[in-house]
């Protein structure tokens, strides 16, 4: 009688080494199949990301005379704009033209630019604003107060007022010490083509903020301020009583 276990072909080298190729095969895949499923559940559930922007100008925060002149000068902008010039093109014809041309017209003189007012500048600190709020633009606390002076000796007051108060508004110190000085009855400059007249309490509120913002001079113009503002207190002005009461 022959073995039965004789008959069965013995594994070859050739077979275990396929066998086990598949078997890596196979785990490679499984690997492969898990990872994508890793990477669509994180896209899946992952939080989006926000970018948080400065916030825009509140304009009731503005002073109400200075808001008023801005929406003036916007006014005025408008009804400068020259008309549209609706006359249509002069239709060109197949027939030759004359030999006679007439002589060419002399080429016109350039006139003096003209100079840029208030309306037309307005658009120059509300573009720079925006492009700081949008990380598009990066400007020291240096380079704000050169900007500013640039407007103020151009005469472009309007300008000079929005950079500064959005600046201060968002914690420039040397910001808001310019602006309290637009507003102290001791710096105030008549004739001031933004600003009526000087307001303590605005001078008040712009040099407690720079003064919090570590600007020596502010606190020492502070405390000139309030002895001013005791001094009117006590000659009955009721102003100056409730300013005091809220002085910090």
């Amino acid at each position: 009688m022959t073995n039965s276990d004789s008959t069965q072909p013995e594994s070859t080298p050739d077979d275990l080494e396929v066998t086990n190729t598949s078997g890596h095969l196979r785990v490679a895949i499984e690997i492969a199949i898990a990872a994508l499923i890793l990477v669509g559940i994180y896209y899946i559930f992952a939080p989006e990301e926000t970018i948080e922007l400065a916030p825009p100008i509140d304009e009731t925060q503005i002073d109400p005379v200075i808001r008023d002149r801005i929406e003036a000068a916007k006014t005025d902008q408008s009804s400068e704009q020259p008309a549209v010039d609706e006359t249509p093109a002069a239709t060109l014809t197949d027939e030759p033209q004359s030999e006679e041309m007439p002589a060419p017209a002399a080429a016109p003189v350039e006139e003096a630019a003209e100079p840029v007012t208030t309306a037309q500048s307005e658009s120059d600190a509300r573009q720079m604003i925006s492009e700081i709020r949008r990380g598009e633009l990066v400007l020291s606390s240096a380079e704000i107060i050169e900007k500013s002076e640039q407007f103020s000796q151009q005469g472009r007051v309007t300008d000079t007022y929005l950079l500064l108060f959005y600046a201060a508004r968002e914690g420039d110190g040397q910001a808001a010490f310019a602006l309290a000085t637009l507003y102290d009855p001791k710096h105030f400059q008549p004739g001031n083509a933004l600003l009526d007249k000087a307001d303590v309490y605005q001078a008040y509120k712009w040099y407690s903020k720079a003064a919090k913002q570590q600007i020596p001079e502010a606190q020492l113009r502070l405390d000139r301020l309030r002895s001013e503002i005791e001094k009117q207190a006590e000659a009955g002005d009721p102003a100056a009583r409730r300013l005091l009461l809220n002085w910090q």
